[in-house]
C-alpha cells in the first residue's frame, strides 16, 4: 500500500474520472500500523490450558474446497501426474487441487474455511507444489480471519519442486508457528505476493524505461537498421548516451546478483538482464559496435521487458491444508520411486478401459443431447460444470460433452454418427455443412430473434446462407490500436482518436525513424513507417 504524507489540518483528496463508471461508498484514512513480530504476537495471546482434544486435533481441508476466491478463473483443477495428489485417480478426471498457472498474479487470493473444537494453539501445514518456474520461488501472504497475524506471514516462499511438499508455517529454525484460535469457524487466505522481488522488479522496470529512451535517441540518428559500414560517431554525438549505458550496465549486474541471492541460484529468468549488461559494457568500451549490434540491442531490451512479466508471475498448486494440534502431525507425502512407477503402470492400463473423450458424468445416449467440443479440455470441463450446475437442473435436459479433434467431425457426419451440437468450429464450417444439408437451419425456432439480440449483427453474418442461419457465434474479432505512451509523450503528441488524426501524426513519426503498423484486409501487417505498436 502507498503511504501518503499529510500535513496537520485540512487536506483534500480528489478522484478524477478517466473512463468507465464507478460508485464510491467511502474513503478511509488510517495511520500506518506495523505488524507485530511472531514473538510479540505470541506474547499478546492468552495462555491456553493443556487439552488432549486440542492437542490431538487434525482437520484436512482439500484445496479444491475453497470458500471464496478473488477471481472466477481460480476454479478447482485436476492432476493425474502424481500418486500423492488427494484424491488421486488414474482412470477418471477428479477436481483434486486448486491454483495452478491461473493463480500467479500479485493480489489474487484463495480462501478456505475450517473449524477448531476449542480455544487453543494450533499449527498449519500447506501441501503445495511449485513446478512452474525452475530456480525460483512463489510467495504467498497468509491471512487468518482476514488479517495477517504477524509480519513473518507476509511472505511465505515455496521453492521449485516437481513433487508435492508439506510446508508447515514455521520460523527460520523450523519451529512451527502456533496460532491461537477460538472455538468455532475460522478462515485462512493465501494471497499472491512478490515479496522482496517487488523491489528488484521495480529496478528492472526503471532500467527498461531508461534503455528505451537510449534506444530511441540513437534511432533518430541511425534508423532502425543502421549501415554497419558507416561511422555515426555516436560517442561524439551523444556522449550522455554512453554514460547512461555505463550506469545501466552496472545497475543490471547488481540486479542479477540480487535475483541470484533471492532465489538461491542463477535461473534462466536472469539471462536477459545478464546479456544486456554484457552488451552495454561492450558498447561503452567500443561505441562503434552500437550500429552493428543495434537490432540485437533492441531485442535484448524487449527480452528484459518480457522477463519482468515472467518474474512477476508466481503460480502455485495447492492440494490440501492441514490444521493440527501440538501432538498431531500432518499426513506424510508418499511419492517414492515405487509409488510413481506403480502410478504410471495403472495409468497405462486405464487407457484401455477409459473414454478420455468424455467429460464428466455420462448419461444414457437415448435421453441426452450429445455435444462435441473442439476446443481444449479446460474449456470442456468448465462447460460441463456449467451444464450440470445450471442448465440441466433448470431445464431437465441431460447433456453429454465430449472432447473431439476437429478432423474427426466430417468423418463422423459422413458416417451418420455425428453429434447433436458442435462447439468451437471454424467460421467457414457452418455454411460448408449447410450446403450439404448436414446442419439445422436455426430460423425454424421461434425464439431465434431473441437469441440474436445478444450479438452484434456482424458476428452472425458469416453463418447466413439462402435465408437461413446455421450457427451462433462464440467470439467476434476486432482490431485494437496499441501505442507507445512514452514515445508520444516524448514527442508531445496526443493519442489519435480518428484516422485523420493518425495520418496527421505520420510525418512527425517518420522524421524520427519510427513506424506504425496496421493490419490489412488480407490479414497481414502493413508497414506505414511509424513504430507505435506496443
Amino acid at each position: 500500500p502507498y503511504a501518503f504524507y499529510f500535513k496537520k489540518g485540512t487536506n483534500t483528496i480528489r478522484l478524477e474520472g478517466v473512463n468507465e463508471p464507478v460508485v464510491i461508498k467511502s474513503l478511509t484514512l488510517k495511520a500506518i500500523k506495523e505488524k507485530p513480530s511472531y514473538a510479540e504476537y505470541k506474547a499478546s495471546m492468552p495462555a491456553a490450558a493443556p487439552s488432549e482434544t486440542a492437542a490431538n486435533y487434525k482437520q484436512v481441508i482439500e484445496g479444491e474446497h475453497s470458500t471464496f476466491r478473488s477471481s472466477p478463473s481460480l476454479y478447482p483443477i485436476y492432476d493425474r501426474s502424481s500418486p500423492a495428489t488427494s484424491p488421486a485417480s488414474v482412470a477418471i478426471i477428479k477436481l483434486n487441487m486448486i491454483g495452478g498457472n491461473a493463480w500467479r498474479m500479485a493480489g489474487n487470493w484463495i480462501e478456505w474455511e475450517f473449524e477448531v473444537p476449542e480455544d487453543n494453539y494450533y499449527n498449519i501445514t500447506i501441501k503445495g507444489r511449485q513446478n512452474y518456474n525452475r530456480g525460483f520461488v512463489s510467495n504467498r501472504s497468509v491471512y487468518i480471519d482476514g488479517e495477517i497475524p504477524f509480519k513473518e506471514l507476509s511472505n511465505i516462499s515455496f521453492k521449485y519442486s516437481n513433487k508435492w511438499e508439506n510446508m508447515t508455517l514455521a520460523d527460520a529454525n523450523g519451529e512451527p508457528y502456533q496460532f491461537y484460535l477460538t472455538k468455532g469457524k475460522h478462515t485462512i487466505r493465501l494471497e499472491v505476493t512478490l515479496g522482496d522481488l517487488g523491489l528488484i522488479l521495480n529496478e528492472m522496470s526503471a532500467s527498461v524505461t531508461n534503455l528505451n529512451a537510449v534506444y530511441r535517441k540513437i534511432l533518430v540518428l541511425t534508423g532502425a537498421n543502421p549501415d554497419r559500414y558507416r561511422d555515426y560517431r555516436i560517442a561524439q554525438q551523444y556522449p550522455q548516451v554512453i554514460e547512461e549505458m555505463k550506469r545501466e550496465s552496472a545497475r543490471l549486474y547488481k540486479m542479477v546478483d540480487d535475483i541470484v541471492a533471492y532465489s538461491g541460484q542463477r535461473s534462466n529468468q536472469v539471462a536477459p538482464a545478464l546479456n544486456l549488461a554484457k552488451q552495454l559494457e561492450k558498447f561503452v568500451k567500443n561505441p562503434d559496435r552500437i550500429s552493428r549490434e543495434f537490432v540485437g540491442f533492441k531485442n535484448n531490451i524487449s527480452a528484459l521487458g518480457t522477463s519482468i512479466l515472467t518474474l512477476s508471475e508466481a503460480p502455485l498448486d495447492i492440494d490440501l491444508i492441514t490444521i493440527t494440534g501440538s501432538n498431531a502431525k500432518p499426513d506424510e507425502i508418499n511419492e517414492s520411486f515405487i509409488s510413481r512407477a506403480l502410478h504410471e503402470v495403472k495409468s497405462f492400463i486405464a487407457t484401455f478401459t477409459t473414454d478420455y473423450n468424455a467429460i464428466g458424468d455420462l448419461h444414457d445416449s437415448k435421453e441426452a443431447i450429445e455435444v462435441w467440443m473442439l476446443a481444449g479440455r479446460d474449456q470442456s470441463t468448465i462447460l460441463k460444470s456449467m451444464i450440470d450446475d445450471t442448465f440441466t437442473p433448470t431445464t431437465g435436459v441431460k447433456v453429454n460433452v465430449k472432447l473431439v479433434e476437429a478432423g474427426n467431425l466430417l468423418n463422423a457426419v459422413l458416417a451418420g454418427k455425428g453429434p447433436d451440437v458442435v462447439l468451437s468450429v471454424g467460421q467457414s464450417e457452418p455454411v460448408n455443412y449447410a450446403l450439404r444439408g448436414a446442419v439445422e437451419d436455426l430460423t425454424q425456432f421461434d425464439d431465434l430473434d431473441e437469441i440474436l439480440g445478444y450479438f452484434h449483427p456482424s458476428a452472425y453474418e458469416p453463418y447466413r446462407f439462402e435465408g437461413g442461419i446455421y450457427a451462433l457465434p462464440e467470439t467476434q474479432t476486432f482490431n485494437v490500436l496499441f501505442y507507445r505512451k512514452d514515445i508520444l509523450d516524448q514527442m508531445g503528441l496526443e493519442v489519435p482518436q480518428t484516422w485523420d488524426e493518425l495520418i496527421a501524426l505520420l510525418p512527425t513519426i517518420q522524421q524520427n525513424n519510427m513506424v506504425v503498423v496496421m493490419p490489412s484486409t488480407e490479414g497481414t501487417m502493413t508497414n506505414t513507417n511509424s513504430n507505435l505498436n506496443g
